[in-house]
């Protein structure tokens, strides 16, 4: 099976990370890039990243997203190289996941069905208003 990653295995740093983190880093790293690679990160599938108010967030989860990116022409979905199997993550695992509609579904469609069966936000967190990271 032939893809290719976002971030190539040999450029990898050998590092391990295992705390919480903010993302202060990605801002000081932002701010020490030149304006051709800032516009390249700011157009990558993490570009989000830096408009993002300052949040906390698990390090452990980017690095691991980072390294198990595939490079995808479709700009809707994400694809991972999870223990040699590719898994694809679009607007509609998304829209399970979190029960938000990211776009309109056909009647009878297999995503439909399951959003109306389990919103997870429904189904956990039924006595809360919002939910946040903090």
């Amino acid at each position: 099976m032939k893809f290719q990653f976002l971030v190539l295995e040999n450029v990898r740093l050998p590092v391990r990370i295992s705390q919480q983190s903010n993302l202060k880093y990605i801002k000081t790293v932002m701010d020490h890039l030149d304006e051709g690679l800032r516009g390249d990160f700011r157009n990558s599938y993490l570009g989000f990243l830096a408009d993002v108010p300052e949040i906390q967030f698990f390090a452990q989860l980017i690095q691991a997203l980072v390294c198990r990116g595939i490079r995808c022409d479709k700009s809707h979905e994400l694809w991972f190289n999870v223990q040699g199997h590719l898994t694809r993550f679009g607007l509609q695992d998304c829209a399970i996941v979190t029960g938000l509609h990211a776009g309109s579904f056909s009647e009878g469609d297999q995503y439909r069905k399951a959003l109306e069966k389990m919103m997870l936000k429904e189904k956990y967190f039924k006595s809360l208003e919002k939910i946040s990271c903090a």
